[in-house]
């Protein structure tokens, strides 16, 4: 007669030996990391939310932990889509609207500027007359102004200056051709004026 043991033969009343430990989803901890990184535009975002669902459907699973992991993952996921949409509207808010002082201001000044019609330069701009005369015989060997366009702002400039906007662009002359630019903008006074340009 066999003597009495453990059921099915194994050890501690389990199937073949002692039960396994449950593991930690692997999509939960990626979701996680995806979530803090956030780096990339949506794209650590949108990973982090696909994989915070697939960790928790797989934490549903009594051999899979991490529930908390996931929630955590996707959470931050959704909040990193949120923040990159809100930055990426802002930021065409803010090109529009210095493509838009660029045509109604910058353009018309440094063209009154180049032909030395400094009284008309004044209605778009806060510089002195010395400034505009430097300026005036600065483009003078580069013919008339053809063009001016935007290539974007100078951030670290305008940091902490909330009254100020500086555009960076590329001005085109008939016989200089092209000169990079930047242009500082104030609006403390009420109005958005012209404060320096510096051609580079």
């Amino acid at each position: 007669m066999q003597p009495p043991g453990p059921p099915y033969g194994g050890q501690g009343g389990y199937p073949g030996g002692m039960p396994m430990a449950p593991k930690t989803s692997g999509a939960a901890i990626a979701s996680l990391v995806c979530g803090i990184l956030g780096c990339i535009p949506f794209l650590t975002s949108i990973l982090a939310v696909i994989l915070g669902i697939v960790g928790i459907k797989q934490t549903g699973n009594p051999q899979r932990t991490g529930r908390g992991l996931a929630i955590a993952g996707l959470l931050l996921g959704l909040l990193g889509i949120a923040g990159w949409t809100i930055g990426g509207g802002l930021g065409i808010l803010g090109w529009s609207a210095a493509k838009k002082q660029l045509a109604l201001q910058a353009k018309p000044c440094l063209e009154a500027i180049s032909a030395g019609d400094y009284a008309k330069a004044q209605s778009y701009s806060t510089m002195t007359p010395e400034k505009m005369t430097e300026l005036h015989d600065q483009m003078q060997p580069w013919g008339a102004l053809n063009d001016v366009s935007m290539s974007g702002f100078n951030t670290q400039k305008n940091m902490g200056k909330p009254n100020t906007l500086t555009i960076k662009g590329t001005a085109t002359f008939a016989t200089g051709g092209a000169k990079d630019y930047e242009i500082d903008m104030d609006s403390s006074s009420g109005q958005l004026k012209i404060t320096n340009v510096d051609f580079k």
